[in-house]
């Protein structure tokens, strides 16, 4: 239950509950306006419901990565952990949005994607925000986002296949940005989950 309570206390603070509101704010109103009209015969919901969901996932994991690059580690994991919740909490709409859509590819794979790219995302906002810090450039750590989103885009268009834009991966499943976004995530987590050393006050 130790995990447990830090991840209650920070689902608690005033930021991330706002922020939760806000995001089912804007899923639900891209779900209403992207849902047809009973005239139609295609509901194509689900896309628009991904690529928004995913766009703000990222941008969130990007900016508290930054922003928590020389906090303490335990509140670094809760948040990361808060961000992974914001999806489950948000399955309802997804999987009405899915069930009526009917997309090329199976629920548990957006799901699995979008968890391992906030992770990721989150690790490249804690590597540029440390690096800032190193520089003692930390009022630049507002561009991590779109320096970060800019990168994965140009390194994509470059290579010509998914690496690290999670939108290509949403209308057909990619093995290449599977494994890039896999390896990734857990470089995170072994970083995040590594036991933290405690030196004695006697020791060099």
């Amino acid at each position: 239950m130790t995990w447990l309570e830090p991840l209650a206390w920070r689902l608690r603070q005033s930021d991330l509950l706002q922020l939760l509101f806000a995001y089912f704010v804007l899923l639900t109103f891209v779900l209403m306006v992207t849902w047809p009209q009973p005239v139609q015969p295609v509901n194509n919901s689900w896309f628009a419901l991904e690529q928004t969901n995913v766009s703000a996932l990222v941008i969130l994991a990007l900016i508290y990565g930054s922003w928590l690059s020389s906090t303490p580690r335990p509140k670094v994991r809760a948040t990361l952990i808060a961000l992974l919740c914001f999806q489950l909490l948000s399955l309802p709409l997804k999987v009405s949005s899915f069930a009526a859509s009917f997309p090329g590819l199976p629920l548990w794979w957006s799901l699995l994607t979008i968890s391992l790219t906030v992770i990721a995302f989150f690790g490249f906002g804690l590597a540029l925000g440390r690096a800032f810090d190193v520089l003692r450039l930390g009022i630049l750590k507002p561009l991590t986002a779109p320096l970060v989103i800019a990168g994965a885009f140009a390194l994509d268009i470059g290579m010509g296949v998914p690496i690290l834009n999670p939108f290509g991966s949403l209308s057909r499943p990619s093995g290449v940005y599977m494994v890039s976004i896999t390896l990734i995530a857990l470089l995170v987590m072994v970083y995040l989950l590594r036991p933290i050393r405690v030196v004695a006050a006697g020791d060099e």
